[in-house]
């Protein structure tokens, strides 16, 4: 199935594993990154009390995963 013509995801969470199923993002590196996108779901919409000093230390430990992302999507869209 083409990535527009799916129904839209609930989620970011969601939104990641339908990237990897459409060969998009790598499925191990999916793993991984669905969980910065659990994380997000969190901060967003409030699901527990946040430490910014958390947030802080979770965001640069993962950077490199959202450089890493971005380099699969660029990858993808010149395809398309």
């Amino acid at each position: 199935m083409e990535l527009w013509s799916r129904p839209q995801t609930r989620n970011l969470r969601q939104g990641v594993d339908v990237l990897a199923e459409l060969g998009v993002l790598p499925t191990e590196f999916a793993r991984r990154f669905r969980g910065v996108a659990g994380f997000w779901n969190v901060l967003v919409h409030g699901y527990l009390r946040i430490d910014p000093a958390r947030v802080h230390e979770l965001l640069n430990a993962g950077l490199d995963d959202f450089a890493e992302f971005a380099r699969h999507v660029d990858r993808f869209l010149p395809q398309r």
